[in-house]
């Protein structure tokens, strides 16, 4: 799929990154409105199977007025094929929980992801199954089971291949053995160089609990090759 006019991707990451999140904030109501970062900076790679390095996720949320969650993480990924591929995360939380003790506020999470890319003419099929382990300093420990399934579009933009893409992930925990949350997220993503790659998103994140908010976010994720 090509597109020579350049002002049609300027259009798309228009709609994404200011009307989206304009948009989200208007409907906020009681329900929250977010600021996701998430950058990624790979280690050289060793071999064309083995990836490693860090991760730091930043989450603003109150209607995107004050810091609610920092993640640290350290990742490696084995690729078997594009269409399999495993990343074992080990990830520090600490989160600003209003009237909860400082013990509350953090965990430890080992993650392992089976995930993949499926390549088809004009279209990209992905998905994600995560299996999540939460330690937590005062709270019972629990697993998380969260598949992910969404789609790619790539185009051109003269020498850049862009995409714009959707994804839904579903969350299931061992605690009340039920499905408690559903995330949709849509946006357009672009390397921008060999070693430099951005997505541009917003999201809707649904709480089955009626105690839990829900909440609107946009957001990007960065992702450099050193």
């Amino acid at each position: 799929m090509m597109i020579q006019n350049k002002k049609t991707i300027l259009r798309l990451v228009t709609l994404l990154v200011f009307i989206v999140p304009s948009i989200c904030l208007a409907q906020a109501g009681k329900n929250d409105t977010q600021f996701w970062s998430e950058t990624w900076i790979y280690a050289p790679k060793f071999n064309d199977k083995l990836d490693m390095g860090y991760t730091n996720y930043t989450r603003v949320g109150r209607n995107v007025s004050h810091i609610t969650d920092e993640r640290q993480a350290l990742f490696v990924t084995y690729t078997v094929m594009p269409e399999l591929k495993f990343t074992q995360h080990l990830v520090f939380i600490e989160q600003d929980i209003p009237n909860a003790s400082k013990n509350d506020a953090i965990q430890y999470r080992p993650m392992t992801d089976a995930s993949g890319v499926f390549d088809f003419t004009d279209i990209r099929l992905t998905y994600r199954a995560r299996v999540e382990r939460q330690f937590r300093e005062s709270l019972k420990d629990r697993w998380n089971f969260r598949p992910r399934v969404g789609f790619e579009i790539p185009f051109s933009v003269g020498d850049y291949k862009p995409y714009v893409f959707s994804n839904y992930e579903g969350f299931y925990n061992s605690d009340g053995r039920l499905w408690y949350r559903g995330r949709l997220l849509y946006g357009i993503g672009c390397p921008i160089t060999p070693s430099l790659s951005l997505d541009l998103y917003g999201a809707k994140q649904m709480q089955r609990d009626p105690s839990q908010t829900d909440f609107d976010m946009f957001g990007f994720i960065l992702k450099i090759k050193t």
